[in-house]
């Protein structure tokens, strides 16, 4: 009989505290993201990810600055 690990290891992103995802996308193009984001839901659901588009800016924000701002905090893929 196997016996479990003493501790089982954490992903390596959840002790990171997870990559920040920047969705870039044509606005004709929303409802590729939307399955996009619908795919990666279990990833964010366990903290893997978390996402941001566009569509979060608020009123009043400035958008270039906001798009600046989520732009930089996302990680490179390599």
């Amino acid at each position: 009989m196997l016996e479990p690990p003493l501790t089982p290891p954490a992903p390596p992103l959840e002790r990171e505290g997870g990559a920040f995802v920047f969705f870039s996308y044509a606005h004709r193009d929303k409802g590729f993201r939307d399955r996009l984001e619908e795919h990666l839901s279990n990833l964010k659901y366990r903290g893997l990810i978390t996402t941001w588009y566009d569509r979060e800016i608020s009123a009043g924000q400035e958008w270039a600055q906001q798009i600046d701002i989520s732009l930089n905090k996302a990680q490179d893929p390599l």
